[in-house]
C-alpha cells in the first residue's frame, strides 16, 4: 500500500544491497509493532550500511510485526506494512455514478496490492463534485473529459491525484 512518507505508517526492514534486491531482509525496530516515518526507516538502514528493501523480496511477517496469521494472505490481524524503496502513487478511480475509490498504483510490484486499494476492487465513496454535487466529473462516456492525467479502465476513469494541504481555520474567526 502507498502511504504518506511523513507519517509513521510502516516498519523498518533493511537489505544489504544498494538496490534493496536481496532476500536477506532484516527488521530494525525499537519495539514490536513500531511504525516509523519513511525518513526514520531509511536513516536506520543507512546507519547500518544497509538500504530499504525492494518490496518484491520482503516476506510477510517481519519480526517487528504484531502477531500474524489467521486472516489469509494479507495477514489482516498482524502488522505487515514496511517501508520500501519502491515507488507507489495514489490514484482515483471514478465510476459512472461519480463515486471514487482510492487506488494504490505500484505497478512495479510483483506481489498483489491489498484488495481494498487495488484497481477495480476498491471501496467507492460519494463525492460532491464542485462542492455541491452539481459539477461534471470524468466519465467513461466522455472519455474521462479528455483530462490528460486520466485513463480509461473498463467503464471507469483512473486519474492521478495531487494532494494539496491548506489551512481552513486562520484563527481570526470561529467556523460556523
Amino acid at each position: 500500500m502507498c502511504a504518506d512518507k511523513r507519517l509513521p505508517a510502516g516498519g523498518s526492514v533493511c537489505c544489504d544491497y544498494p538496490d534493496g534486491n536481496n532476500a536477506n531482509a532484516t527488521s530494525q525496530c525499537v519495539f514490536r509493532g513500531e511504525r516509523t516515518t519513511f525518513e526514520t526507516a531509511e536513516q536506520r538502514c543507512l546507519s547500518l550500511g544497509m538500504h530499504l528493501c525492494d518490496w518484491n523480496v520482503m516476506e510477510y511477517g517481519s519480526s517487528c510485526a504484531y502477531e500474524t496469521g489467521g486472516y489469509g494472505a494479507d495477514h489482516a490481524s498482524g502488522f505487515d506494512f514496511t517501508w520500501s524503496n519502491a515507488t507507489c502513487t495514489m490514484k482515483a478511480q471514478i465510476n459512472m455514478d461519480g463515486k471514487v475509490a482510492i487506488i494504490h498504483d505500484a505497478s512495479s510490484f510483483s506481489k498483489p496490492i491489498k484488495g481494498r486499494v487495488a484497481l477495480d476492487t476498491g471501496t467507492f465513496f460519494r463525492v460532491l463534485w464542485g462542492g455541491d454535487g452539481s459539477a461534471l466529473f470524468p466519465t467513461y462516456a466522455s472519455n474521462c473529459e479528455n483530462i490528460p492525467t486520466c485513463t480509461l479502465s473498463g467503464k471507469t476513469c483512473v486519474c492521478d491525484v495531487n494532494t494539496v494541504e491548506i489551512g481552513k481555520f486562520d484563527g481570526t474567526a470561529f467556523p460556523s
